[in-house]
């Protein structure tokens, strides 16, 4: 009887116990990873490139209700899930990994990689404000909770104080400086993982989106103190607006500034050929090729692999028309390579009674991104060569459509395949261009204006 105390004297083997995890870089880094919420190529459709659905910009088959008045609504509660706006389980996730974490690392109890246990609380505190930063968009005045709390109701009742937006904004910032300080540009993973370079990006979208929001909205219900505001006098905490979009203005350039004096942006090098040749030119490559490591612009992406079951069917999609289109009005503001719009005397513009001739002579960007009949997608991709059919696919079924007549070619490189929800492009989620115009224009008129 007592020879069998040393072998049941273990802790349970098909689970782990929150005793044993996270006290070291694996455990943290496991962890983190199941935190990851972007927005990614995911299932059927045309992944991230469908994002401007609902816009002037682009459209799908069916109509956007946020352009019906009354409709545009704060979202319901629905599904206890990360897509549910009201799922707080995520941040109960971050809690919990800071409030376990960080005494055991200030107490020196953690071991492995000790460069990779800073990065992951760097992440905790990113993925935090990236939590924020979403609720932000959504509802604006938030609730600030930076502790696990208990199921007790009084507590909870308290914790959902709302905070004005431009405290929770504040709060979001002050999460990314607190990321920075422990994140590096180079963690296990590459860009497949969060960066420094990651955080100020978004530190410098965070702030350019308060500063312009309290500029639009100024004297609405729709910001602190405005006319029919529904939050009280005393939780305002002496704001003025002028002071608080100064703030956010000058903290989004601090960190423009970082991303764009470090990154180089993809050369485009003025070639264009059908086929596999398209693939040649970094600049349209950078969208579609399977790995994205190389090109600095992405300073983070998603990967697939086939092989492994991690694909998407974005190419698919594009290739067939996505149930999606770029509208007219997008396409004509597109200018002329000579710089002029297409209504200048001298723009040389061929009119739109062909997509040959609305795409002759226009802005490489439209050359590139937009796709004409008869072009050919792919050559030598399992013995096929594949050509763009005559006509755009007007009357296809609603998921193959496209729907405009402009159809999308972002993203589809030259070795997708023909098989549905088979394709291993990466996915894009934040590239250096972004910060890279916001920082122009700072250099380029002193006072960024937004």
């Amino acid at each position: 009887m007592t020879s069998c105390n040393d072998f049941l004297d273990r802790e349970p083997l098909d689970a782990i116990t929150p005793e044993t995890f996270l006290w070291n870089d694996a455990d943290m880094s496991a962890y983190m990873i199941k935190q990851y919420s972007f927005s990614t190529h995911s299932g059927a459709g045309v992944g991230i490139w469908g994002n401007d659905n609902g816009t002037d910009n682009q459209c799908q088959a069916t109509y956007s209700t946020s352009w019906i008045p009354g409709l545009w609504r704060v979202p319901d509660h629905y599904d206890q899930d990360s897509s549910d706006p009201w799922y707080f389980g995520a941040l109960y996730n971050l809690n919990y990994f800071l409030e376990t974490v960080l005494p055991r690392y200030e107490a020196n109890e953690l071991s492995g990689n000790m460069e990779m246990v800073k990065h992951n609380i760097g992440e905790a505190y990113f993925l935090r404000a990236w939590f924020y930063f979403n609720k932000l968009q959504t509802f604006g005045d938030f609730p600030i909770i930076q502790n696990v709390l208990k199921d007790e109701k009084e507590e909870l009742v308290a914790a959902s104080k709302r905070y004005p937006r431009n405290q929770v904004a504040r709060f979001i910032l002050e999460d990314l400086d607190r990321a920075i300080s422990y994140l590096t540009n180079n963690p296990d993973g590459g860009t497949n993982r969060i960066t420094l370079n990651a955080a100020y990006l978004v530190k410098s979208r965070v702030a350019l989106y308060e500063a312009s929001w309290e500029t639009y909205h100024a004297n609405t219900a729709l910001v602190p103190g405005g006319p029919g505001w529904p939050g009280k006098a005393e939780d305002l905490n002496g704001y003025n607006a002028d002071t608080e979009i100064k703030f956010f203005l000058a903290q989004c350039k601090e960190a423009a500034a970082y991303v764009a004096d470090n990154i180089k942006l993809a050369d485009n090098n003025h070639t264009w050929a059908d086929g596999a040749a398209k693939m040649q030119n970094p600049y349209f490559a950078q969208f579609s090729a399977d790995d994205m490591s190389s090109y600095p612009e992405i300073i983070m992406w998603r990967d697939y692999d086939v092989n492994l079951d991690i694909r998407h069917s974005a190419g698919q999609y594009l290739r067939t028309g996505g149930n999606t289109g770029f509208t007219r009005q997008f396409v004509e503001t597109f200018l002329m390579k000579n710089g002029l719009p297409i209504y200048a005397s001298g723009s040389n513009y061929q009119g739109d009674k062909s997509l040959q001739k609305v795409r002759e002579g226009r802005d490489e960007r439209l050359q590139m991104f937009m796709m004409t009949p008869n072009e050919v997608l792919t050559e030598g991709q399992k013995e096929f060569v594949d050509t763009l059919n005559t006509y755009p696919g007007l009357f296809s079924k609603e998921e193959s459509r496209c729907v405009t007549g402009y159809q999308l070619r972002k993203g589809l490189s030259n070795n997708w395949t023909r098989d549905w929800n088979e394709n291993g492009e990466g996915c894009p989620i934040f590239r250096a261009a972004e910060v890279k115009d916001v920082a122009n224009l700072w250099k380029k008129d002193s006072v960024c204006t937004t």
